[in-house]
């Protein structure tokens, strides 16, 4: 295992498979909140020397790594003394909408004599937005802010960015540290101050807690990692009383039963198979990473690092998978898209009514203007896997479905209006996508790389002149069925609609294909065989 992943909520953590961000390597490990690293540095050390790892327990939303050093060992690290285990416990929560990262580090002695050790946590945060760590956007940054002390068991590490945001990441121990020494760069500033000193460094420090350990004794410090920002998102919180904190432990028994939850409300499948039921356990927790929570409902993130936040196309195959598993999931990001539709026609993010966003961001890149992405609209073929995706949670949900479909009829009806309209600009019976943002996706289909077309493996296919279409924009030869018997349930369809459903099912019952014109289906479409879909 190359890396440890907890997730919870769009909030993730990534370390090595030692549980650690080392302090200024060059990975992407780090704590994310609303695409931006919070945390670049999480490393632990006794008497100046990393631990050996024993062993790791991982269950995808808490983690245990155990640590130590056996005196009778062959192979033994210089500087580790004998016959200690350290173990760390940690896991992710966001009580009210308030994320944190909460670690307790159990410290035992199996000496027969008392031993006196050092254990050094160091702590950075570099503020990276997500796409300046892919080395997508880049550009000169503010001056980091020196670490602050506000207190002797809490140190403050911020950054205000080129949006004016005010990052910081609030780190909590008990009990309180000893020494508290600053990454190169800058100096701690002292209680009682106001206003920050500029660093050029990145801002971090080491806490040193110097520890007494007795045969048998075990020493716990805890630790708590609050990120917060000051934009729009957050500031509606600090409007809201803080919670009451929880114990370490009251706050993992709340985790446990928010995943125990989420278990239960899928469809499970067991087997005579032990190992298969395991794989299916994990990989219904695994999906549970990916879970984000919105006001209009649960919705899968498309993935972590990278894409741990709102994509259009991949929530909505994701949903379609799920349909037998959760529909819950179908519904809210149903709902989610329908809020987030195109309104208007803006170039610089390729909006155009009715048209089903590709991508929503949040962090400085996009708040600065860097990146269009908030949200960004460039995807071809979102637009119907959302006509299909309600098809097919509308058969699920019988009488429910219904009344969804009535709900988002403006919805519905607007992303029809886009594939005939926007989505087939120049009347040939396919739907086209062309790039108008500049910073936008050139690639709108599925494989949206920019080296996604290749005639060999080194040799891309040129660019045809834009607007350009793709025969495997896979949903749209579904969609047509599908919308239709949605908007039925809801409203009577407009005519033109209703001569496209009976063109479409013409064209499935008999194998035929049509020509390239408006009236006809594409020929390059192969439609299913058999009676149209309800």
């Amino acid at each position: 295992m190359d890396e440890l992943v907890l997730a919870e909520q769009g909030v993730f953590l990534t370390t090595d498979a030692r549980g650690e961000i080392p302090v200024g390597a060059p990975d992407a490990f780090g704590l994310y909140y609303r695409d931006t690293r919070f945390l670049s540095g999480f490393a632990l050390r006794l008497d100046g020397v990393a631990v050996p790892l024993l062993g790791v327990e991982d269950s995808g939303y808490v983690s245990t790594l155990t640590y130590g050093e056996i005196a009778e060992s062959p192979v033994r690290t210089p500087g580790i003394p004998p016959n200690v285990l350290v173990r760390r416990t940690r896991y992710l929560a966001v009580p009210d909408g308030r994320p944190v990262l909460r670690e307790r580090i159990a410290v035992m002695s199996y000496d027969r004599d008392a031993l006196d050790v050092v254990l050094a946590l160091a702590l950075a945060a570099d503020f990276k937005d997500i796409f300046e760590i892919r080395r997508i956007t880049s550009g000169e940054r503010p001056p980091y802010q020196a670490p602050q002390t506000l207190a002797s068991d809490t140190i403050v590490l911020a950054y205000t960015g080129r949006d004016d945001v005010r990052r910081r990441t609030v780190c909590h121990l008990t009990p309180a540290p000893d020494e508290v020494v600053t990454l190169p760069g800058a100096a701690v500033r002292g209680n009682g101050g106001d206003g920050y000193v500029s660093t050029a460094g990145e801002p971090g420090v080491t806490a040193g807690f110097t520890l007494r350990l007795e045969p048998r004794q075990v020493v716990v410090i805890e630790l708590t990692i609050e990120p917060a920002s000051s934009d729009a998102a957050d500031a509606l919180l600090a409007d809201t009383p803080a919670p009451q904190r929880l114990t370490f432990e009251e706050g993992l028994a709340t985790a446990t039963a928010l995943h125990d939850a989420w278990l239960a409300a899928c469809t499970r499948i067991e087997t005579d198979n032990a190992m298969i039921d395991r794989v299916l356990d994990r990989s219904l927790r695994d999906l549970r990473l990916l879970l984000l929570q919105f006001p209009t409902g649960p919705y899968l993130a498309a993935g972590i690092p990278w894409f741990a936040v709102p994509f259009g196309r991949d929530a909505l195959i994701g949903a379609l998978e799920m349909l037998s598993v959760n529909r819950d999931i179908a519904v809210g990001t149903l709902r989610y898209l329908a809020v987030h539709q195109g309104r208007r026609v803006d170039p610089e993010r390729d909006e155009e009514p009715g048209k089903v966003m590709h991508e929503m961001r949040a962090g400085e890149m996009v708040q600065s203007g860097v990146a269009p992405f908030n949200p960004y609209y460039g995807s071809v073929d979102a637009t119907p896997l959302f006509l299909v995706l309600l098809g097919r949670t509308v058969d699920w949900l019988d009488e429910a479905g219904q009344e969804l479909a009535r709900q988002l009829e403006p919805a519905l009806r607007a992303a029809l209006a886009w594939l005939d309209d926007y989505g087939d600009g120049d009347s040939d019976g396919y739907v086209e996508f062309e790039r108008k943002a500049g910073r936008g996706i050139a690639n709108q289909g599925w494989k949206d790389s920019g080296d996604s077309f290749c005639s060999s493996p080194t040799a891309p296919i040129p660019r045809p002149r834009s607007p350009w279409s793709r025969c495997r924009v896979m949903s749209t030869r579904r969609a047509w069925p599908r919308h239709a018997y949605c908007a039925s349930l809801a409203t009577r369809l407009p005519r033109w609609t209703r001569s496209k459903r009976r063109l479409y099912c013409a064209c499935a019952s008999t194998g035929t294909s049509g020509s390239r014109t408006k009236s006809a289906m594409p020929r390059r479409w192969t439609a299913t065989r058999g009676p149209c879909p309800r």
